[in-house]
């Protein structure tokens, strides 16, 4: 039996060697799938691979996916996060600070909370978040908090046409 067992062998050895081999590599797929993100290095077209992490990113609950987009488009990542997440923190990693408070307005309009306008320390930004809620919700009164007179009577112009249903 055991000359019987070895002729098999030896004749399906390459038989053997490419089921091997394929197993192999089908685990190896399984194991660099079991992470969506891990699908994303994959795409050639660089908008639908930042897309593809932007998308992951949210869905596996997961702002780090982010790291692997380089450059600009990483602040993108950490902006798209917070504010599809309606979490603040992702702003957090964003290295300037213009860019973390228009995130935190972002943040805080999704997050359909106007008091958080207070809380973004760039000026333009933060008279931009007060007059988005006023025009949403059509109340003059939250253009009071713009930080200048320019950007109150600009606030309560833009108001007022939505009130009206003008258009710009």
């Amino acid at each position: 039996m055991n000359r019987v067992v070895r002729e098999v062998v030896r004749e399906n050895i390459p038989f053997f060697v490419v089921a091997i081999l394929v197993l192999g590599f089908m685990v190896a797929l399984l194991v660099d799938f079991s992470n969506s993100a891990s699908i994303c290095k994959y795409e050639r077209n660089e908008t639908k691979q930042y897309l593809c992490y932007l998308n992951v990113s949210v869905q596996e609950h997961d702002v780090r996916i982010c790291n692997n987009i380089g450059g600009n488009e990483r602040k993108g990542c950490f902006q798209y996060y917070a504010i599809q997440t309606r979490d603040f923190t992702p702003c957090t990693l964003i290295s300037d600070s213009s860019s973390e408070d228009f995130c935190y307005a972002n943040v805080a309009f999704a997050k359909r909370d106007n008091e958080l306008c207070a809380d973004v320390k760039t000026a333009s930004y933060r008279d931009e978040c007060y007059e988005r809620f006023a025009i949403a919700e059509r109340n003059e009164t939250l253009c009071t908090f713009a930080g200048n007179e320019s950007s109150k009577t600009s606030c309560v112009s833009e108001v007022q046409r939505s009130i009206s249903g003008q258009k710009r």
